[in-house]
């Protein structure tokens, strides 16, 4: 049995066709890019990084659990610096202006300058009786913020 190739006998096959490409192209999920901070952390034993993602113009920042804050180019996922943190940071960083900021566990509040990563300053964040002060590093006095019911 010989099947004739004919218009009326390939629109229906080039339009199955393209349907199952489109479908593909409609479902697929490309990856840009992976970033592994060392040679131990692969697929097999991923560093989690929980959704704490901070961007820039063109930098992603992110803290992770083995105490360091990494900032990659966001179009190559190339690293720009990495900082090492004495205690881990699940909260993520906050840009302005200038400047990187990071709070730790341990009431340790970090500024970073966004193109180096290197600090700064630092200095500790106190919370009781329902106040908290924060380090101003511009003046060194203390931001006194009061919580009331």
């Amino acid at each position: 049995m010989q099947i004739k190739l004919n218009q009326k006998t390939l629109k229906p096959i080039i339009i199955f066709s393209l349907s199952i490409c489109l479908f593909l192209l409609i479902n697929s999920r490309a990856v840009n890019w992976q970033f592994y901070s060392d040679e131990s952390i692969g697929p097999n034993n991923k560093l989690e990084i929980f959704d704490n993602l901070s961007f820039d113009d063109d930098l992603i920042i992110f803290s992770s659990q083995n105490n360091n804050t990494y900032a990659l180019k966001q179009n190559t996922g190339n690293l720009v610096w990495e900082f090492t943190a004495q205690n881990y940071s699940p909260f993520p960083a906050t840009i302005i202006d200038d400047s990187v900021y990071l709070a730790n566990f341990d009431g340790t509040f970090i500024w970073l300058d966004p193109q180096t990563g290197l600090e700064v300053e630092s200095g500790s964040v106190i919370a009781g009786n329902n106040n908290l002060l924060i380090p101003d590093f511009e003046t060194d006095l203390a931001l006194k913020i009061t919580y009331k019911k």
